[in-house]
C-alpha cells in the first residue's frame, strides 16, 4: 500500500516506526531491559513516589497501637494528611 492510497483509505502512517520496548522484545536482551524499566520508566518519577510514599508511611502516619481503634483524631489526621498530599 502506498502513502496515497493510504491517505484515500483514511490510513495514517506515522514518520518514525514504532519501536518496541526491550522488555518485550525477541530474542529477550535482560540488560537492555533492566536499562529501560530503570532509566525510561521509572527514572525520575516512580523513584521520586516509592520515596515519597516511604517517608509519609515512616513519618506522618499515626502509629498501629494508635489506629487499633477507630477514632476520629487519627481518622482525621490521615485524611488530612492525604489531602495535602493530593494539594502538591
Amino acid at each position: 500500500v502506498t502513502q496515497a492510497v493510504a491517505e484515500q483509505r483514511g490510513g495514517y502512517r506515522p514518520p518514525d516506526p514504532v519501536e518496541v520496548p526491550p522488555l518485550y522484545a525477541w530474542p529477550p536482551r535482560p540488560a537492555a531491559a533492566l536499562r529501560w524499566l530503570l532509566f525510561d520508566l521509572w527514572f525520575p518519577w516512580g523513584f521520586l513516589y516509592v520515596v515519597s510514599a516511604i517517608v509519609v508511611w515512616n513519618h506522618l502516619t499515626p502509629g498501629l497501637e494508635r489506629m487499633t481503634t477507630l477514632e476520629v483524631g487519627w481518622v482525621a489526621l490521615v485524611w488530612l494528611r492525604n489531602a495535602a498530599l493530593l494539594g502538591l
